[in-house]
């Protein structure tokens, strides 16, 4: 009986880790090299937990970003060091960017990040 209870416990846990998810429909861009690459409506999921929040978008054509911003401010996309990104083209039209690479060539951009 123990090891089912301890089962069941764990399980909790795992579900809890990222609770707060929620989905949304957005207009997002990637840019490379200061052009439109890709654009398009995507679907962003949003989850939060204590230690960061991690932003997941994919575009109806397959592509797509992972952003994991770490309480400490650290940013991770796609898994590699990045930043949010200044782009004055998505900025005007409401969207907020994050690069991978130190010299921001592919920026990965949405509304309501």
């Amino acid at each position: 009986m123990k090891p089912v209870l301890f089962a069941a416990l764990i399980s909790c846990f795992s579900v809890a880790a990222y609770a707060a998810c929620t989905d949304s429909q957005q207009q997002c861009v990637i840019y490379k090299n200061g052009n439109v690459a890709a654009e398009g409506g995507c679907t962003v999921n949003k989850c939060q937990n204590a230690d960061a929040q991690v932003l997941k978008w994919k575009l109806k054509n397959g592509k797509g970003v992972t952003v994991e911003i770490g309480k400490n401010g650290k940013v991770l996309v796609n898994k590699k060091p990045g930043a949010k990104a200044s782009n004055s083209n998505a900025a005007g039209m409401g969207l907020t960017c994050y690069a991978a690479d130190a010299d921001k060539r592919e920026q990965f951009c949405s509304t309501n990040y």
